[in-house]
């Protein structure tokens, strides 16, 4: 019994870490966040936005890293290059198995960033579900997704380093 529980509450901090655990103040003013116009980026076509969702996942699941850097919106590419972005994943303890999109893409006027205050406008929300697996265990969980839409009408992923 008391294994059990340390066990859940080692696999209940992994998250916390891995995902954030809100301990970070996020709330901005209105004044101080920051509009964001997609510029035109470098990446594959990719104009569906369930279709660039599943690819995320699938690179995710295969720790093809530098694969899904190229799906990152170009705004958030200019924050870590390639080999940090590779480097920083794969030192992650945790990985992805068996993920499932739950619901059709919702598309949002605008989804703000709120660990970094930053406001996108046409941003697709794509939920799903995914096996994580860590060294204590495997655990389905629940989470959503953001990508934003270029002027080319390609979508990238908004991947926030937590």
């Amino acid at each position: 019994m008391v294994k059990k529980l340390i066990s859940a509450l080692i696999i209940l901090l992994c998250f916390m870490v891995i995902f954030g655990c809100g301990s970070k103040k996020t709330e901005k003013t209105v004044e101080s966040q920051k509009q964001v116009e997609v510029p035109k980026g470098p990446g594959p076509t990719s104009t569906d936005p369930k279709t660039t969702a599943e690819l995320v996942l699938k690179f995710k699941q295969e720790k093809e890293w530098s694969k899904l850097y190229d799906y990152i919106y170009v705004d958030i590419q200019k924050t870590i290059s390639r080999e940090d972005f590779v480097d920083f994943n794969g030192k992650a303890k945790v990985s992805y198995e068996n993920h499932k999109i739950t619901e059709e893409p919702k598309i949002l006027p605008e989804w703000v960033d709120k660990i970094n205050g930053i406001t996108y406008k046409h941003v697709a929300e794509i939920s799903y579900t995914a096996d994580i697996v860590t060294p204590r265990g495997k655990v389905n969980f629940a989470n959503k997704m953001y990508m934003v839409q270029t002027p080319e009408k390609n979508w990238r992923y908004l991947w926030i380093k937590k």
